[in-house]
């Protein structure tokens, strides 16, 4: 875990195409990664095969941990969404769960700004070589936060990525679809720590 150029190429490849780095990665997976030329293609067959068997297990996961009620029965009505093919609803709402876990990770309860939340971690994992990895994952989140929270003017056109500031405002034509979704349910798989296990 300790080839930094490494973990930043996998890094930036996952957030070329909206994925996340998640928290159980193994050095095999990022390998794997750094070497597979068509990454999306990969992660979508990963969540998918056997009936979306693994996506189910994150949904478990999520679903046994030790996040707030109120989120895990966002979760589950999510899954049941997704399972219906509401889309848009799935990831729309899924939005609000990241959101909410990823405040566990801040000193500040009223703290709003999650790419504030982010960067705090990346500093606090950048100080020994040990927690390297963590370091990257929250990069990982940090990059994908910025994309999902960027400002930008109702006037202009809008974002290519799934904009937050455009959905909530209801001013997306954003077509949502199962890849979407299953997006923002890895993107759900935040960092491991006592406070929250999710994986």
């Amino acid at each position: 875990y300790r080839n930094e150029a490494l973990l930043k190429t996998v890094v930036e490849k996952l957030d070329s195409i909206g994925w996340t780095m998640p928290t159980d990665i193994t050095m095999y997976a990022i390998e794997k990664i750094e070497k597979e030329e068509n990454i999306n293609e990969f992660l979508v067959l990963y969540f998918s095969s056997n009936n979306f068997r693994f996506t189910q297990i994150v949904v478990d996961n999520i679903l046994k941990s030790n996040i707030r009620n109120g989120l895990k029965r966002v979760v589950s009505e999510c899954w049941l969404a997704f399972q219906s093919g509401l889309f848009s609803i799935c990831a729309i709402a899924l939005m609000s769960v990241i959101e909410g876990i990823l405040s566990e990770f801040g000193d500040n309860k009223k703290e709003v700004r999650m790419m504030k939340v982010c960067q705090k971690n990346i500093e606090k994992y950048s100080i020994s070589t040990d927690t390297v990895l963590e370091k990257y994952i929250w990069m990982s989140y940090h990059n994908f936060i910025s994309k999902l929270y960027q400002k930008s003017d109702f006037t202009n056109d809008e974002p290519k990525e799934m904009n937050r500031h455009w959905l909530l405002h209801g001013r997306s034509n954003f077509d949502i679809n199962e890849i979407d979704c299953l997006r923002k349910v890895s993107n759900t798989r935040i960092v491991k720590e006592k406070r929250i296990s999710i994986v």
